[in-house]
């Protein structure tokens, strides 16, 4: 990756966690007007450190097996929702209608966080200039 992809892919993952905040905030709104804030606040910042833990390495093995498709972001997001609801349940979230509201949430915001990241990052066409 030369220094254009790699500064483009900063803003995408930072513009991903931005995107899964707001997406939160609007979740909250129409129920609790004044939780709307707090809550995209935290969902964006849960979100900035499940991209530096898991998108970063997930990001490069997606390009090291030249799978730089929109779908195959969606399908890594899926992923990646899934091993965070298994990791929420075995830290003590493990009630059965808690896991599957995290499952739902987590399933939402990877979708969310996933395809924001291609649309900016655009790996698919990097890939093809540097590779």
């Amino acid at each position: 990756m030369r220094g254009g992809a790699v500064l483009r892919a900063i803003g995408a993952f930072i513009a991903a966690a931005v995107a899964i905040g707001v997406t939160a905030a609007l979740m909250v709104l129409p129920f609790e007007p004044r939780g709307a804030w707090p809550a995209g606040k935290i969902a964006a910042e849960v979100a900035v450190v499940i991209a530096l833990v898991l998108g970063i390495p997930a990001h490069g093995m997606l390009l090291l097996v030249k799978r730089t498709s929109w779908r195959s972001y969606l399908g890594a997001g899926c992923v990646l929702s899934g091993a965070v609801t298994l990791l929420l349940a075995w830290l003590g979230f493990n009630e059965v209608p808690g896991v599957i509201s995290i499952a739902v949430l987590a399933l939402v915001f990877g979708l969310v966080g996933s395809l924001t990241f291609w649309l900016i990052a655009r790996p698919d066409r990097a890939a093809s200039r540097h590779f």
